[in-house]
């Protein structure tokens, strides 16, 4: 019977032993999930900041890429009218 009885206390004793380490855990999940959230808080913080940052810069290249598609086509017109008055005076 006393070799079952000290079986019992060590279970009883590894028992408690995983109860204070669930307790641990708990408390360190706890902590993990609170600095998670302060991090993603952050970090959806800076991205909304990177984009908004970003947007004026987006439509600034697309107003310049607008605007040097349209100053090349006037310069295309230009060398045609150009060319047409080159023509025109050695036919003369």
């Amino acid at each position: 019977m006393e070799g079952l009885s000290k079986k019992i206390t060590n279970i009883e004793d590894k028992v408690k032993l995983l109860g204070q380490e669930l307790i641990s855990l708990r408390a360190e999940n706890k902590m993990l999930r609170q600095s998670q959230k302060q991090f993603d808080g952050g970090l959806f913080g800076a991205q909304n900041t990177l984009e908004e940052s970003a947007s004026p810069a987006k439509t600034n290249s697309f107003k310049q890429t607008a605007e040097v598609k349209k100053l090349k086509k006037e310069i295309d017109q230009y060398i045609k009218e150009i060319d047409k008055c080159i023509e025109w005076l050695q036919k003369s």
